[in-house]
């Protein structure tokens, strides 16, 4: 029984330092993607900036427009797959957490 239970409680340990890292992961990668989105935008906004001055033209803004708006959808999507990930981490993690409660109440 001794065994079993130190057996337990390393396989959760283990699984709570892999969802650590999972975690770790996910919010980093959440993390890039709002930096990305931010120059996604700002290049939005030098576009914009160049159309008004003239520089380029606005077929070409619209083409540049188009390319970036969908890289900002597709990273958007990117971004809420990543935090539906980080939940189902963070939910499993509390999970492992109440079983190591209830074994050591057994």
């Amino acid at each position: 029984m001794l065994v079993s239970s130190l057996s337990n409680d390393t396989l959760m340990d283990s699984l709570e330092t892999k969802l650590k890292k999972q975690k770790h992961h996910a919010e980093k990668q959440i993390r890039s993607h709002l930096n990305t989105l931010e120059q996604l935008k700002m290049k939005k906004k030098n576009t914009i900036n160049l159309l008004i001055e003239k520089v380029i033209l606005k077929e070409e803004y619209d083409e540049f427009i188009n390319v970036i708006n969908k890289q900002i959808n597709d990273l958007l999507l990117k971004s809420n797959q990543t935090e539906a990930s980080l939940q189902t981490v963070e939910d499993e993690a509390v999970i492992i957490k109440l079983k190591k409660i209830t074994n050591c109440t057994n």
